[in-house]
């Protein structure tokens, strides 16, 4: 579990997906939304990622690579 994800269409028309990340992580820890995963909305439009995103944990923040 990483907390709780929320997403959004924003002004540009990308969709945006932001992570809130829980405490259950330790310094160096990874997490990855890999290429292919598919997000969807409740009007049946899908989205589908087009690379690897992969999160680091530091300690006290996370970056995305």
């Amino acid at each position: 579990q990483f907390g709780w994800a929320g997403m959004a269409k924003g002004e540009d028309n990308c969709i945006y997906i932001a992570f809130n990340f829980n405490g259950n992580f330790s310094t160096g820890q990874t997490y990855v939304l890999p290429k292919g995963a598919v997000f969807g909305f409740t009007d049946g439009k899908t989205y589908e990622l087009d690379k690897d995103y992969t999160f680091t944990f530091d300690g006290s923040s996370w970056t995305q690579q």
